[in-house]
């Protein structure tokens, strides 16, 4: 198998400012959005596979470019598949982001509002609840927006902005639940100290009427015994 040889000089500056767009945006867009996943996901902290292997791709058609046997359309056709792997990878760094925050936001917060938390329906919380509720949706329609655009096949410049606004929203969403982290808490202590007063109370109960049980069984078998104990004396 032949040895293949990446010393072709580029001398096109068509190629060479193509080459260096694709490679700016990979940093300024991707590279430091990658950074957070990594920091941000549930353990294990791994860069996952799918950024892994189109990151792999990108800067395999970037060096194949170099290659001697590549010509002008060759090398014309080898930076169109890395734009093709970047547009995934600036959907998909959006894409990762907004579930990762909609887990640690969304996720978290509408279980424990809906399964413990009566206090979240308080008028105490309706600014709040506005906030939360507006800041959701604004986060759902932009992704939705994203994913539509995506799907007609429009320009990357068209649909990124569409994620990175669904981003925006999510992370001002997750600033307002930081805020108000702390009452969160308080009202989760509250219902909790609720919730066992409660049990203790439903354990109260449980015990008067096990001991009434047992008080009617004792009072049975005495009278029971005492009318047997009647008749033998007779």
């Amino acid at each position: 198998m032949k040895d293949v040889v990446y010393t072709k000089p580029i001398k096109n500056p068509d190629f060479l400012d193509k080459m260096d767009k694709i490679l700016l945006c990979y940093r300024k867009e991707v590279r430091e959005t990658l950074y957070i996943i990594v920091n941000v996901q549930p353990k294990p902290k791994k860069l996952p596979m799918f950024f892994v292997n189109e990151i792999r791709a990108l800067n395999d058609h970037i060096a194949r470019c170099f290659i001697e046997e590549k010509d002008d359309n060759q090398i014309i056709k080898e930076l169109g598949k890395a734009e093709g792997h970047l547009t995934r990878l600036r959907y998909d760094v959006y894409k990762q982001m907004n579930a990762l925050l909609y887990d640690k936001t969304i996720g978290v917060i509408e279980k424990k509002a809906y399964e413990q938390m009566d206090g979240w329906y308080d008028d105490s919380w309706a600014s709040f609840r506005e906030q939360y509720y507006r800041l959701k949706r604004e986060a759902a329609e932009s992704v939705q927006k994203a994913k539509f655009s995506e799907s007609r096949g429009e320009v990357v410049d068209k649909v990124v902005p569409w994620y990175k606004q669904g981003f925006d929203k999510y992370s001002d969403l997750e600033q307002l639940v930081i805020d108000k982290k702390k009452d969160f808490l308080d009202l989760e202590k509250a219902n909790n100290k609720n919730f066992r007063l409660m049990s203790r109370m439903i354990q109260s109960s449980l015990f008067q009427i096990v001991l009434a049980i047992i008080t009617t069984i004792i009072s049975y078998i005495i009278t029971h015994i005492i009318i047997k104990w009647s008749f033998v004396n007779k």
